[in-house]
């Protein structure tokens, strides 16, 4: 029991298998599809490529937030 409440009273991010490994998942994620550049928006103009999250990442990576 004291082992379990020790557990229990320390941050959700230092449980192990809690809700900071999901949020670290999602961290790498946001920044992956922010820097991988890949097609192009719909609706943009312009030379180069676009970041990912603008193409169809953005909603996928909402709908995990949840």
């Amino acid at each position: 029991m004291l082992c379990m409440f020790t557990m229990m009273n320390q941050p959700a991010s230092r449980r192990p298998g809690g809700v900071g490994i999901a949020d670290r998942a999602y961290q790498q994620a946001l920044a992956f599809a922010q820097e991988r550049r890949q097609g192009r928006a719909v609706g943009k103009t312009g030379d180069g490529l676009d970041p990912i999250i603008g193409i169809h990442v953005k909603r996928m990576l909402l709908q995990s937030a949840r």
